[in-house]
């Protein structure tokens, strides 16, 4: 995201104890994560969004075909997954700061719960999400919530499109 290339890594002194690649990463994983990383990042539409999210789910059947560990599999798709899930956000809230509907001014998160936040998912996962939000003194917060909640169903319908179907539980931000 922030287009770092290497790390310094400290020891417990915080004396300089080597360096790490993202090129040393990826390849502890022996996927093309670094590839998918870049295809999500570079999506400029949610149609190459959708499509780099196919992509994902393509490469990690292909993990199974090879006979890579459930484990480090459902790990794998949940760190990329994230990362479709975080460039949805950004395209939404450009969407929307571009037809002049800027988000409030307050501090918010989206959450993941459910299989993407314990990072256990695999190829078929529907959507588990929320949104919160901190009010500063004096806000009303029902205006704030209704402020949101268009922007929360269109990260949600933008997360359909990329393949992560709407919860049945109704468990969304939305």
């Amino acid at each position: 995201r922030r287009a770092l290339r290497h790390l310094g890594v400290v020891d417990h002194a915080g004396r300089v104890a080597g360096v790490v690649s993202r090129e040393d990463l990826y390849a502890s994983r022996r996927a093309r994560a670094g590839d998918l990383v870049e295809l999500i990042q570079a999506a400029g539409t949610v149609e190459a969004l959708a499509a780099a999210s196919r992509q994902v789910r393509e490469e990690a059947g292909a993990m199974v075909d090879r006979g890579d560990g459930a484990e480090r599999i459902s790990e794998w798709i949940a760190i990329l997954n994230d990362l479709v899930v975080i460039a949805a956000i950004e395209r939404v809230e450009a969407e929307f700061a571009g037809a002049g509907r800027e988000l409030p001014l307050v501090r918010w998160c989206w959450l993941a719960f459910g299989s993407e936040g314990r990072l256990e998912q695999t190829l078929a996962t529907d959507q588990d999400n929320g949104l919160i939000f901190a009010p500063d003194d004096g806000d009303d917060v029902d205006q704030l919530r209704a402020r949101f909640l268009p922007f929360a169903r269109r990260v949600n319908a933008v997360l359909d499109l990329c393949g992560f179907p709407l919860c049945t539980g109704g468990v969304m931000a939305s």
